[in-house]
């Protein structure tokens, strides 16, 4: 067997603290707007870029955050090049639930047919990670990007 054989992953990412950062300087907006956060966004990219030799893409992206429905509105119109990336997303605002509530994660599993030992998520929070290993989803805190990267190397995502 090719140990560098393409490993296909169900990526999950928080999105507040992990892509986008809340901006309080921006008063154009009744609610909480949000600036991308580079290192973050380029860990979408990297992981979005990665095809088979097929040409198929290799991982498959999704959002799992406590966002309402307002402010995921508002990031998708004001990014759509981000969300493009994205295969699937599941907000606290529209399911009635909230992580670390492990029902968010099995939620997410059942709505896009994931195994969760296919899956990695991404969150900046240490009990959101917690929650997500009680379900069978690996974890990774995101405190450090270059720590993260070197994560998502050693389980060959790229």
């Amino acid at each position: 067997m090719d140990d560098k054989a393409p490993v296909n992953y169900n990526i999950i990412f928080d999105l507040a603290h992990v892509l986008f950062t809340p901006d309080h300087t921006n008063f154009e907006f009744d609610g909480p707007s949000f600036s991308p956060i580079e290192h973050g966004i380029k860990l979408v990219q990297q992981c979005a870029t990665q095809k088979h030799s097929t040409g198929k893409r290799l991982h498959r992206l999704f959002v799992l955050s406590n966002l309402d429905t307002e402010s995921l509105d508002q990031l998708i119109e004001t990014f759509p090049e981000i969300f493009a990336h994205f295969e699937g997303i599941v907000i606290s605002g529209a399911v009635q639930l909230k992580k670390p509530d492990p029902r968010i994660f099995m939620h997410l599993l059942k709505t896009y047919e994931l195994v969760s030992s296919d899956c990695i998520f991404i969150d900046d929070r240490l009990e959101n990670i917690i929650a997500a290993q009680s379900v069978g989803i690996f974890g990774i805190v995101c405190d450090n990007y270059a720590k993260v990267e070197k994560e998502l190397q050693i389980l060959k995502v790229f």
